[in-house]
């Protein structure tokens, strides 16, 4: 899959805007408002910088273009090769970044329709033909839900993003690890969270036993999970949970 409908057009006039768009979006202040919009993607800071030097080399390019008759010879063909190797950078064969599909998991609704991003989400058209996205082409992401928040823990329930009836591991997968924050405020980056064990049968309790929290305190627990797979490789995080801590004093 990768038209049009799916992914950034090939058309040098609607490639151009949808890159100047995605770059501006991703610039813009993300949560907490001190971060960038990219790091709520789970972009890297050198993905981040590859969008914008993809996006000043497109606009100088297109400018050129736009002079027509004192168009620079080898310019078109210029074009073409760069977006060839924005898409190659996003869902390429090879070391693939899939930017755009990080957008359509971890983005809001409001992202994924100003940056144009179909792919993923419910406005991205259906296979006609009934068939299922390619396992290659899925990105294995788990979801934390809270199913109960007693005094001094907290039991989870994680889920496949793709099948969230499911308590299964998706195929291929050996754990659900489990990550916790802890704070009156979200971590501001991933390497703040703890991991703190591993999902069995699609359930998780979360104990504050003691880590001597001040039960008059407002805290709150921050959750992420990730998949590791049959060869240990860890795959994306999944969105953040946040839940208030409830301590009983001794």
């Amino acid at each position: 899959m990768s038209s049009s409908t799916t992914r950034f057009s090939y058309t040098p006039s609607k490639f151009v805007p949808q890159l100047d768009t995605l770059d501006n979006l991703q610039l813009l202040p993300g949560i907490p408002p001190n971060l960038k919009k990219y790091l709520d993607w789970h972009w890297s800071q050198a993905e981040s910088d590859k969008v914008t030097d993809f996006r000043t080399k497109a606009d100088d390019l297109w400018a050129q273009i736009g002079k027509k008759r004192n168009c620079p010879p080898g310019v078109n063909d210029d074009m073409k090769i760069l977006i060839r190797d924005f898409m190659a950078y996003d869902h390429g064969k090879t070391d693939p970044h899939h930017l755009l599909d990080k957008i359509a998991a971890f983005g809001s609704a409001d992202d994924c329709r100003t940056a144009g991003i179909l792919r993923g989400t419910p406005m991205a058209k259906q296979p006609s033909h009934g068939g299922e996205t390619p396992v290659e082409e899925k990105i294995l992401i788990p979801v934390v839900y809270l199913r109960d928040n007693p005094p001094n823990q907290q039991l989870l329930a994680l889920r496949p993003k793709d099948n969230p009836k499911s308590r299964a591991l998706p195929e291929g997968i050996k754990f659900c690890k489990v990550y916790r924050a802890i704070g009156p405020e979200p971590p501001a980056n991933i390497i703040q969270f703890i991991d703190i064990g591993n999902a069995k049968r699609g359930l998780f309790l979360s104990k504050f036993n003691g880590l001597n929290l001040d039960p008059k305190a407002k805290l709150y627990a921050y959750y992420i999970a990730r998949y590791e797979t049959t060869t240990g490789e860890l795959l994306e995080p999944s969105a953040v949970l946040e839940v208030e801590i409830f301590i009983t004093s001794a």
